[in-house]
């Protein structure tokens, strides 16, 4: 069965961003960008040539031909820095003079690979990727991407949560295709707050209940050996935790094991010290940045939306915005939209 694929953005929006980009008002506020002594860490997730394997538009994904643009526009304005490149320099007390703008990936994508790295390299670009590293090799789909495929896959008109201990789940959930798209959301904000065994067995009962079995075509990750290419290619790899869930919420024990393994099975892999961290989905606690930093890492990313003054005032908690499904004329926005807020 199939369901209409669209962007998470409305047309409205998109019609608005169209008018005011013909103004040349989002240009003359990057414009104004280019004299700010700023760091601007951008995310993404996916960067992909099809939107069917974005079914429910979660905002993960950004088109292949808009993610290219976008690189196009940041080497036009601004100075590309890898972050630990920022950050080394911020160590050897040296400050920006103009803005800098690092691109990041989370998670461990294969499509990072095969869409993003030839645009990167065409430009001349580096990044930072950030990688789970539980299942590297195993091609396991990362715990949300299960859910999401189950969830599409699936015939089933309901699925019965009342007995996964999920929080905040505590009815069935409806799943004829108009509702799917709802608890999808209601399932992954849930499985968010559960305890990381909990939401493990929770994920295999939903894939149980629904009869459906891991597609490792669905959402592909990178194995080793491709990281290593990735890496080889002149881009940095960090860390990501190994299971990515809510590291708040584990204790002590749970949380120096995320991240003390995956930082070794990464630096054993690569043959080169790990130096950056970003937190899974941004979610992290005073206990979560002092672990960090023991752990041995020399910087953390967090997802609050903003812009960084030069100097560095927080290696463990640095801000970024989340690219997901904009076109450039939207990218073009949210840059405005930082220009506007260093007033």
């Amino acid at each position: 069965m199939s369901y209409p694929v669209s962007k998470a953005k409305s047309l409205g929006k998109q019609l608005v961003n169209n008018v005011v980009d013909m103004t040349g008002l989002f240009e003359r506020r990057i414009k104004q960008l280019e004299s700010e002594p700023c760091w601007i860490v951008i995310t993404y997730h996916r960067v992909l040539d099809d939107y069917a394997k974005d079914p429910f538009a979660l905002g993960m994904v950004t088109q292949k031909q808009d993610f290219k643009a976008q690189m196009q526009l940041l080497k036009q304005h601004f100075d590309i820095r890898q972050a630990n490149d920022v950050i080394a320099a911020t160590k050897a007390g040296e400050t920006l003079n103009k803005p800098t703008v690092s691109i990041t990936f989370d998670d461990g994508y294969l499509d990072n690979l095969n869409n993003a790295l030839p645009i990167l390299q065409e430009l001349q670009l580096q990044a930072t990727l950030y990688v789970a590293t539980g299942g590297l090799d195993t091609a396991q789909m990362l715990w949300w991407d299960r859910v999401i495929y189950a969830i599409h896959q699936s015939s089933a008109n309901t699925l019965d949560v009342r007995n996964l201990d999920i929080t905040g789940c505590d009815s069935p959930l409806e799943l004829s295709p108009p509702n799917k798209k709802r608890s999808v959301e209601t399932l992954l904000d849930g499985l968010w707050t559960t305890d990381l065994s909990r939401c493990m067995r929770a994920v295999d009962a939903i894939e149980d209940q629904l009869n459906v079995t891991t597609n490792q075509h669905w959402a592909p990750r990178m194995s080793s050996e491709q990281l290593r290419s990735f890496q080889q290619a002149g881009m940095e790899i960090g860390a990501h935790s190994i299971h990515h869930h809510d590291m708040s919420q584990l204790d002590q024990t749970r949380l120096q094991q995320e991240l003390s393994e995956s930082k070794s099975t990464l630096e054993t892999l690569l043959d080169k010290p790990v130096t950056g961290f970003a937190y899974p989905a941004g979610r992290h606690s005073e206990v979560v940045i002092e672990s960090t930093r023991a752990a041995g890492y020399e910087y953390a990313m967090s997802t609050i939306r903003g812009f960084n003054h030069s100097p560095i005032q927080n290696q463990y908690a640095i801000q970024r915005m989340v690219i997901g499904d904009n076109d450039v004329k939207d990218f073009k926005r949210c840059f405005a939209e930082l220009a506007g807020n260093m007033r």
